[in-house]
C-alpha cells in the first residue's frame, strides 16, 4: 500500500492594512491650482467669543454648489484659540445622503486654518454640505452671506447651517442678528485630484 502524504494548503496571505489618512495640517498654504471659498488670508474676528455648552458636539457646516464637476482634496475650517485638541468628524453630504467622511484629531493651536485631507468628486448642479463637529468653541461671522462675495470660480457658498446631533445632516439656520452667518468651513479643490473616500 502506498502511503498518502498530506500536503497542507498554502497559507492565506494577510491583506495589507488600509493606510491611515494623512494627518491634518495647520495654516498650510494652498497648493498651486487649488481654490477655496474663504481665502487663507481671511479670518474671523473674535472667534473665541462663540461658545457652545449643549453637552454634545455641535455640528457646523457650509452649503455650496458648483457649476462644473470638480475634485475636492481636503476640507478646511478656522479653529478658535480656545478650542483644544479634540477629535472631529468631517462629513460631505449630497442632498441628504452622506457621501464621504473622515474622523481626525487635529494638533493645531488656534487661531488658524486647519486643513484635513478628504477626497471626493463634486458634480455640477448638485448641492453639497460640508460639515464638521465641534466641542465648545467655534468661529462665526454674522451677516457674511449678505455682505461678502462667496463665489470663487465655479464654486458658490450658499449659506451656513448647524445641527445638534452628530451624524445627521445639519439644517438649522440662525435668525435675527445671526442671520446669514458663516462658520468658516470650506473645501479645497484641485484639478486632476480624484480619489475615493470611506463613508
Amino acid at each position: 500500500m502506498t502511503a498518502v502524504v498530506y500536503t497542507p494548503p498554502p497559507p492565506v496571505p494577510t491583506p495589507n492594512p488600509t493606510p491611515a489618512p494623512p494627518p491634518p495640517s495647520c495654516d498650510a498654504a494652498l497648493p498651486s491650482g487649488s481654490a477655496t471659498i474663504f481665502q487663507p488670508t481671511q479670518a474671523p474676528v473674535g472667534a473665541d467669543t462663540n461658545r457652545y455648552d449643549g453637552g454634545t458636539k455641535l455640528v457646523l457646516a457650509t452649503v455650496l454648489t458648483t457649476t462644473t464637476a470638480v475634485d475636492i482634496s481636503a476640507v478646511r475650517f478656522f479653529k478658535a484659540a480656545s478650542e483644544g485638541t479634540t477629535s472631529h468628524t468631517a462629513v460631505i453630504w449630497e442632498g441628504g445622503v452622506r457621501v464621504a467622511s473622515v474622523a481626525f484629531v487635529e494638533p493645531c493651536a488656534g487661531p488658524k486654518w486647519v486643513t484635513v485631507p478628504l477626497s471626493f468628486r463634486l458634480l455640477a448642479g448638485k448641492t453639497y454640505t460640508i460639515a464638521i463637529d465641534f466641542l465648545i468653541y467655534y468661529a462665526k461671522t454674522d451677516g457674511w452671506y449678505t455682505t461678502q462675495p462667496t463665489a470663487v470660480g465655479p464654486f458658490t457658498g450658499l449659506r451656513s447651517v448647524y445641527g445638534l446631533t452628530p451624524g445627521q445632516l445639519p439644517t438649522g439656520e440662525k435668525a435675527g442678528n445671526n442671520a446669514a452667518a458663516t462658520y468658516w468651513i470650506d473645501g479645497e479643490w484641485r484639478a486632476g485630484c480624484m480619489a475615493s473616500s470611506p463613508v
